[in-house]
């Protein structure tokens, strides 16, 4: 059975993420964008090249792209324990 999850997402210039949360870590790599961040339990996180980020489970966060570019992030979480238990706990914090 997998307990990871692997996703490769992007961010437009000028948008951002709804605030949410789940039940599964998610270790965040940004990988381009510029002007880009992310709130994680109502802390800004600045991205910064290859920098990773740790999003604790339950922790309501967003991604930001204040940026002229596309934002990419690889995100690699705990998600496929949850998937397969069916508690994958998603909300929107809005």
């Amino acid at each position: 059975m997998p307990s990871l999850t692997l996703a490769l997402n992007t961010l437009a210039p000028g948008t951002h993420q709804r605030a949410h949360r789940h039940n599964a870590a998610a270790i965040t790599l940004c990988l381009d964008g510029d002007a880009c961040f992310s709130t994680i339990d109502g802390e800004r996180v600045d991205w910064s090249p290859l920098a990773t980020m740790i999003t604790p489970p339950g922790e309501v966060h967003s991604h930001h792209n204040g940026g002229a570019r596309l934002a990419r992030f690889l995100i690699v979480q705990d998600g496929g324990w949850h998937y397969h238990a069916r508690t994958m706990g998603f909300a929107f914090a809005e």
